[in-house]
């Protein structure tokens, strides 16, 4: 397979996000993205510190958030793989320890996972969930994510209540996030 720098997939995640207009190359973001995901999980140590030193994990939110700006004027009915893409990019590199505690330390990854939820795609939402959950576990995750909800959205003691509305008006795709 070839070889991808780090340094060339953060200035493809980067050139995405300062496109004018983010639906024009889904095919190619979607590559871009399988490629990265592929390089978290499989990629030597070095290649893992490099990308966290050269703030990949800025780049992949900054693209993330461009595309959940984008998802209202897709299809519904074909889901998102490019957000699909960017929540499996987000696992493979919470598996590496600093990528994790990165994440961990990021209010605005946090909030962009919250905001993940709010897609009405099941895949996108179990995979948010599970991300969620992990972080649940870490010693502070569950005050963070509590900050994360209250800022991402922020409707007080109702800021649970689109995700709970989402679920309950798709009862399938409730026990897909649940893993059931």
């Amino acid at each position: 397979g070839q070889a991808h720098t780090v340094e060339g997939l953060i200035q493809d995640l980067n050139g995405a996000t300062a496109a004018s207009d983010w639906s024009v190359d889904t095919a190619d973001q979607l590559k871009t993205l399988k490629v990265l995901r592929i390089a978290l999980a499989t990629g030597a140590l070095t290649w893992l510190e490099s990308f966290h030193t050269s703030d990949g994990l800025a780049a992949l939110c900054s693209a993330t958030c461009k595309e959940i700006a984008m998802f209202p004027k897709r299809s519904a009915q074909n889901g998102s793989p490019v957000l699909q893409e960017c929540a499996l990019s987000l696992t493979a590199y919470m598996d590496f320890k600093e990528g994790f505690k990165s994440v961990l330390k990021s209010s605005e990854c946090l909030q962009l996972l919250v905001k993940l939820l709010n897609i009405p795609d099941p895949k996108v939402a179990q995979n948010t969930c599970e991300l969620l959950t992990v972080i649940l576990y870490a010693r502070t995750g569950h005050l963070q994510v509590m900050r994360a909800f209250t800022k991402a959205v922020p409707h007080g003691r109702n800021r649970f209540r689109s995700l709970v509305a989402q679920m309950a008006s798709k009862p399938t795709a409730a026990l897909m996030v649940c893993g059931l």
